[in-house]
Parts: C-alpha cells; structure tokens; sequence
C-alpha cells in the first residue's frame, strides 16, 4: 500500500469513530416505530372504508332489487341501480347534514337512504308507465 491509501484509511477510521453508534441505534429504532405504525394507521383506514363502502353497497343492491322485485317491467335495472346509488348518496348527505330520521348505524344513515330510495323508484315507475300508457 502506499501512503495515500494509508492516509485514506486513516481519515475514514477517524469519521467512523466519531460517530455515535447509540444516536445510530435510537434513531433506526424510531423510524422503524413511525413506519410500523404509519402502516397500521393505513390498514385500519382501509378496512373502515372497505367495510362503509361495503355496507353502502349493499344498501343500494337490496333497495335495487326489493324495486325490482315488486314491478319489475318498469324501469330497467341499471336505471333502478343509477337511482338506488342516487337516493344513498342523497339520504347520506342529509344524514350527515342531520336532516331526517336519528337512526345511524356508524356512519350510515339507512333510514334516510331507504327513505328516499322507495320515493325515487316509486317516482321512476309511476314515470315510466305512463311513458308505456301513452
């Protein structure tokens, strides 16, 4: 080896003592702590959406049907689908405006969204079958 190699290392050996291997430790063991729980927080944030989503979908599909079921020449099911998705999201914002029946269930408000889920396919039946009786 030569010398400048030999200075080289000497230098690096002198920076690497310097530095404290407790500071290093407390450090990594910090971030790991931030990092495992930054992970549970977006798992539970993704497990509570899943299951109100879930739970707003099945709303929707058993008004959808329960419609569907008690005149099922009027309208088609997807238009029945659009308004059971439109009747959930109105009945969830004035539930959450604390308009309408006090019932929630988490988040939810099903009395307002079955509500106006009724009102809305009533709406669209009575409106397609005077559309056919013309």
């Amino acid at each position: 080896m030569n010398d400048f190699e030999d200075e080289l290392r000497g230098r690096l050996a002198a920076r690497a003592r310097a530095v404290s291997v407790q500071s290093d430790w407390a450090d990594l063991t910090d971030r790991m702590g931030r990092s495992a729980r930054r992970a549970r927080r977006a798992l539970l944030l993704a497990l509570t959406l899943t299951l109100c989503v879930s739970a707003v979908a099945l709303v929707i599909l058993l008004g959808t049907q329960l419609a569907y079921l008690v005149a099922p020449r009027a309208p088609r099911y997807l238009v029945r689908l659009g308004l059971s998705t439109l009747a959930v999201l109105i009945g969830e914002a004035l539930g959450t405006a604390g308009v309408g029946a006090r019932l929630a269930l988490g988040e939810l408000h099903p009395i307002n969204d079955l509500g106006l889920l009724a009102i809305l396919q009533w709406a669209a039946t009575r409106w397609t079958r005077r559309e056919q009786a013309a």
